[in-house]
């Protein structure tokens, strides 16, 4: 992502060094507007002195205390009137209240890390007690905190906030294959990932199976060795972060009806100190108008990834890098 910055501030004329310091994981230093910036491991910093030594601020510093706690998001956006699905927060240590609240939520749900990201650790769909139990131990495990929403349904957007409107919008499809009615579902997949070793894209590497996708087609009451019938798409992954394997597909504003647009625009408002954001959201038809019954609010992201407007399955490059730089350009206070 930080090639991808130095790109745009190299088509702008901006100073900047590009470069790894292992020590301080910097990977790029530019100016914009008389102000000293940094782009680590995929956060932008504001450089500052204090007496701690920090290298730099997170320019959405102010916002990412609520915004890191997926629940506490939730709560907010619900509480300023925008849709969200319903969902409850438990600690590990009392994972039989999680339990037993299996019978109170609406079918299906799913379990996740209430602090999680790249799409990991994440089980959607769940309609049974036995493998919500299941995905409750797992996420146990590495996380100390749970969440349990009802999965909604529709599709997945990703859009990236620039203040103060949108910047690009993408649509994440989970991992699948598309049966052919004699096709296994594991050459369905190798026939797959031939395609995408063909497009050597670095969003879109080969899929590669392992114990939770397994699982989720276990779910589905399927194995690698099942033959789906013509036109069946069946998912091997549940989240549509490109880190987990999903395609990306990117869509001009004009594709998705405009009131979509202005709610997550108000919804990055209602925060204060949010600058920039990957706001996920859940829309069940994006050329209709937008209800409090046709989509949700899932979480917003403080330190959204670049790269899939760039490298993408299908739609057109939206420079978000390039956009970023020119907000910088305009001269904010970040304090």
């Amino acid at each position: 992502m930080a090639v991808l910055m130095k790109e745009a501030a190299d088509v702008r004329g901006l100073p900047n060094l590009y470069r790894k310091f292992e020590e301080i994981k910097i990977q790029l230093r530019f100016e914009a507007n008389k102000k000293t910036y940094y782009y680590a491991d995929g956060v932008l910093l504001e450089a500052i002195n204090d007496r701690w030594g920090k290298i730099g601020r997170n320019i959405n510093h102010k916002a990412s205390t609520l915004t890191g706690d997926k629940f506490g998001t939730k709560t907010h956006l619900k509480e300023f009137g925008f849709s969200v699905p319903e969902g409850r927060f438990f600690r590990r240590r009392h994972i039989d209240r999680a339990i037993n609240a299996f019978n109170s939520f609406r079918k299906p749900v799913c379990v996740k890390p209430n602090r999680g990201s790249l799409g990991k650790n994440v089980f959607p769909s769940i309609y049974t007690s036995q493998w919500y139990e299941y995905a409750l131990h797992h996420v146990a495990k590495v996380k100390p905190n749970i969440l349990v929403k009802e999965c909604v349904t529709g599709d997945h957007f990703r859009f990236f906030y620039i203040s103060p409107q949108i910047a690009g919008i993408r649509q994440g499809i989970p991992f699948h294959v598309i049966g052919d009615g004699i096709t296994t579902i594991q050459d369905l997949l190798e026939t797959k990932n031939a395609e995408r070793c063909k497009r050597n894209l670095p969003t879109h590497p080969p899929f590669e199976m392992d114990q939770q996708s397994l699982d989720f087609l276990a779910m589905q009451n399927l194995n690698t060795e099942d033959i789906p019938p013509i036109g069946q798409k069946v998912f091997l992954y549940g989240a549509s972060n490109g880190t987990a394997g999903a395609d990306t597909i990117l869509l001009d504003k004009e594709e998705v009806h405009p009131s979509y647009c202005a709610i997550v625009e108000q919804a990055c408002k209602s925060i204060p100190g949010v600058y920039f954001a990957g706001v996920d959201i859940i829309i069940r038809d994006r050329k209709q108008p937008a209800s409090q019954e046709n989509h949700w609010i899932l979480e917003l992201n403080m330190n959204p990834s670049l790269t899939a407007f760039y490298y993408l399955w299908k739609g057109y490059v939206v420079d978000i890098a390039g956009l970023i730089l020119d907000f910088l350009a305009e001269g904010h206070d970040f304090s």
